[in-house]
């Protein structure tokens, strides 16, 4: 008797939510990356910038436009870090969300799965004991029949 479980179908269909979650969480765990790319991109051209402001500030002629101009460029990136850290929160926020996704999807998925794996078990179990009670009845059988006839 072959093993057959009436729920397989449903199986199926919590294993492709559980692989869909896991696509979205990706998808947004990448983006979130890419903002955190950006946000470190930032941090970067203000420190190129000091060390801009650190070479010329060390030569004998100093401009102080050039100064200004720097000072400006870093007040404005300190701006758009911070809104940068505001988008890249946003995007990690998504990124939680769709993970707590992924993890009720694969928790559902593994409930399915336990069950199939126990009517599994309790399937041999029954096969194992028709078998015995087979081979018991064939041993009945052939030890009553005399065997001169």
């Amino acid at each position: 008797m072959k093993f057959k479980f009436s729920l397989e179908a449903v199986l199926k269909h919590r294993k492709t939510l559980e692989e869909i979650a896991k696509r979205d969480y990706l998808e947004e765990k990448h983006k979130a990356n890419e903002q955190l790319k950006k946000l470190n991109f930032l941090y970067a051209q203000i420190d190129e910038a000091r060390k801009g402001a650190a070479a010329k500030s060390g030569g004998k002629k100093v401009f102080i436009e050039d100064l200004q101009y720097i000072n400006s460029f870093i007040s404005n990136q300190n701006i758009k870090i911070e809104i940068q850290k505001i988008v890249f929160r946003e995007a990690m926020q998504v990124t939680e969300e769709k993970e707590e996704i992924l993890l009720e999807a694969a928790r559902e998925f593994k409930v399915i799965e336990k069950l199939k794996e126990r009517r599994f078990e309790e399937h041999k179990k029954r096969a194992r004991k028709t078998e015995i009670r087979n081979l018991d009845e064939m041993v009945t059988l052939r030890h009553g029949r005399d065997p001169l006839k």
